[in-house]
Parts: structure tokens; sequence; C-alpha cells
């Protein structure tokens, strides 16, 4: 006669062919009356069958709530700040042009005999120098260096712990459009 293991059993039998050494445990939490004989076959299976031990034909089916077998994994977790890991996965290009990109702006603060830092200069103010600098620019720079060079100091604000942001807030409307303007007039000479 063939017994049709049940899904238990299967999952017993594919967790005795994975885990030998817990596959005595798992097949010990089955104890359901038909699968005596399937119960000897998967510790036959595991290759343990001095610790299987077969349920006893009067017992009833019990729930199949038998707890997978847990697996501790040994993980080596490193403490590290979250500033530290910005740090250093920043892109070196990306610091790089940031950097050139406010010695730029610094130098013109110099020019216009602005003293302060970048971070330390009230929106109204930085807004009125961001669009002279813009306007000011002379060298022959692509439309997207631009929006680069802007996107490099607003960068910087936040770096410094500025509240204060080109892209988003409702002061720097007036930067947003003078470089609206300027990128639309080197794209015509461009072309």
């Amino acid at each position: 006669m063939k017994i049709s293991p049940s899904p238990a059993i299967a999952l017993n039998k594919a967790t005795a062919t994975t885990a030998p050494e817990t596959a005595a445990t798992v097949t010990e939490a089955t104890t359901a009356p038909e699968t005596a004989a399937t119960t000897t076959a998967a510790s036959e299976t595991a290759a343990a069958p001095e610790t299987a031990t077969a349920a006893p034909e009067t017992a009833t089916a019990a729930p199949e709530t038998a707890a997978p077998p847990t697996v501790s994994v040994n993980r080596q977790l490193r403490n590290i700040s979250v500033d530290s890991f910005l740090t250093e996965n920043e892109n070196v290009n990306t610091k790089r042009k940031a950097n050139n990109d406010i010695k730029l702006f610094q130098s013109f603060l110099n020019h216009k005999n602005e003293c302060r830092n970048i971070e330390n200069i009230p929106s109204e103010d930085l807004c009125t120098l961001t669009c002279k600098f813009k306007l000011g620019v002379t060298k022959k720079y692509e439309p997207t260096t631009l929006r680069g060079l802007l996107s490099s100091i607003d960068r910087y604000l936040k770096a410094t712990g500025s509240k204060l942001s080109f892209a988003n807030d409702i002061e720097f409307f007036k930067v947003r459009q003078v470089l609206k303007s300027k990128q639309k007039s080197l794209k015509r000479r461009i072309w």
C-alpha cells in the first residue's frame, strides 16, 4: 500500500534533505497516524534512522503548526555614522566641481566686497548677489553649467545646515527666472 505524503510531510522532506541535523526535530513534530511510514522514509532520507520516532497509531491528528527550524546567522555589523558614510560615498567629481563652483562664487563675493560666508548672508541679499553673479558671468558656459553652478551653491548651503534652497524657496524665484533667461540667451548664441 502506497501512502501519499501530506503537505506537512512534503515540507518535512524538503527540510530533511537540506538540513539533516534538524530532520529529526521536524519529523517528530508531525503526529498524524497515517504518516508513520512516511516519517520513517523521511528520516532515512536524512540518513538518521535511529533518531526518528514513529507516531503512535492511536494518536489523533494534531494541527500542522510545527515551528520552522531557526537558523542563527552570525552577521558582522559595523558602527558607522550617517554623515561619515555619506562623505565616503560622495562622488569625487561632484565634490571637486562643487568646491570649484564655491570658490568661483566666493571670488565673486570678494569682488563685490561681501566678506560674509555664503551661509550667513540673508536670503534677500543672497538672491540679489546670485542674480548679479549669473548675469555677470562672462565666460562662455553651457546652459546646463549655469544650472550646475546654482546646484553647487545649493548643495553647499545644505551641507552647512542652512534652511535656504534655490530650487524650492519662494525668495529665490528671481534667481530661477534669471537662470532660465540666461540659459535661453546662451542657447541662442550656440545655435
